[in-house]
Formats: structure tokens, sequence, C-alpha cells
């Protein structure tokens, strides 16, 4: 497994290294973008503004929202296989790690 952390959004060099840890070229790299750390604060735009930043630098995203699969853990497990990379937005760490549990619970 190979980490990237970052604190803020990626800058051009730390995209390019992001490609070169994964091995694709950006447009080509599947990403599972995780906002439910957010999810506690009452700021629509921030994520719609952090989204499209992404997007404008080349990243192919797909929401995944922890909480629609709940129920389903087979099915979070697929999705995130089928995917190169996970973003996750700042936020609250804890309620993440709350949903995550949650998420990852077996039926």
């Amino acid at each position: 497994m190979k980490l990237l952390l970052l604190s803020t959004s990626p800058t051009v060099e730390q995209s390019q290294a992001l490609a070169g840890l994964v091995g694709k070229g950006l447009k080509d790299i599947k990403v599972a973008y995780i906002e439910n750390a957010y999810d506690v604060y009452n700021d629509q735009a921030s994520l719609l503004a952090g989204r499209e930043e992404l997007k404008n630098k080349g990243y192919d995203l797909e929401l995944v929202d922890l909480r629609d699969w709940r129920n389903d853990r087979e099915g979070l497990f697929e999705k995130l296989a089928s995917k190169d990379v996970f973003l996750l937005t700042g936020g609250n760490p804890y309620y993440l790690r709350s949903l995550m549990r949650e998420a990852g619970r077996m039926k």
C-alpha cells in the first residue's frame, strides 16, 4: 500500500507524485472521493468548490457517501476495489471513523 497524505488540495507537483505512485496518468486514475468527515458542518459551498477544484486539476472523481453503504459492506468493498485512489476531505475525523466502522460491519 502507498499513502500520500496531504492537508490541503494537491498541488500540481503532488498530483504528479500521486500519478507516479499509482503508475497511471492523472486522467486515468479512478478516485473514490469521500467527503463524510465534513458531514457535521453546514457548508455545502465548500464541498462543491473542493470537488470542482479537483475536477479542474484532472481528477476523475466518483463521490462515495459512506452513509449509503451502511447495510452493504460487500458492495462498499467492491466499489472501493474498483478505484485506484481514495481521497478524503478534511473535517471531523472522529465522526468519519465512527461512520467507517458502521459501514464496515456485517449485516
